[in-house]
């Protein structure tokens, strides 16, 4: 699509995804979104919910608020298995990631991002900006720029295992 539209919108109009979203290795190219927090192709998902095999491309996703990621923006203790993301990620609130903006437990497996990341806060980092939850078997490589704390090359702010992962 040469002229993606950009959407708008907040945790308020926000819906979880409950269930599996298998892509199968399709990609969604130019994903364009502006808004508040809880922003990305899926921008929550639930305890339980799953995405897997699904690639981002040249996604553009900048939020104010927290939980800014190209493919989640709030994983609620989901499983997200073998997904990509490349393009630019931004935010002035914590917890902005490259693919995952914040999980709350469940799995982040087999998975990277050569996203651009920047945020304006704490916790941002290349792949997942703060993670609660397993980080597995996964890498980033894009740059990753913050001017608050918890600032890393594959997790911002981390309090889960990371097993097997690294960032160039």
């Amino acid at each position: 699509d040469t002229n993606p539209e950009t959407w708008y919108y907040d945790w308020d109009e926000a819906i979880p995804f409950t269930g599996v979203f298998d892509g199968d290795g399709h990609t969604i190219a130019n994903l364009r979104i502006v808004g508040q927090g809880y922003l990305g192709l899926f921008c929550c998902l639930e305890v339980g919910a799953e995405v897997r095999n699904l690639g981002v491309l040249n996604a553009s996703v900048t939020g104010s608020r927290r939980a800014i990621g190209a493919l989640v923006g709030y994983s609620g203790g989901s499983s997200i298995t073998c997904c990509y993301s490349t393009g630019k990620v931004s935010g002035t609130d914590t917890s902005v990631g490259g693919l995952v903006g914040y999980t709350r437990g469940g799995s982040v497996t087999c998975c990277w991002s050569k996203a651009e990341v920047t945020g304006a806060s704490f916790s941002v980092g290349g792949l997942v900006g703060e993670s609660w939850g397993a980080v597995t078997d996964c890498y980033s490589t894009g740059a990753v720029g913050g001017t608050g704390t918890w600032v890393g090359g594959l997790v911002g702010g981390n309090y889960g295992p990371v097993t097997r992962c690294y960032s160039t």
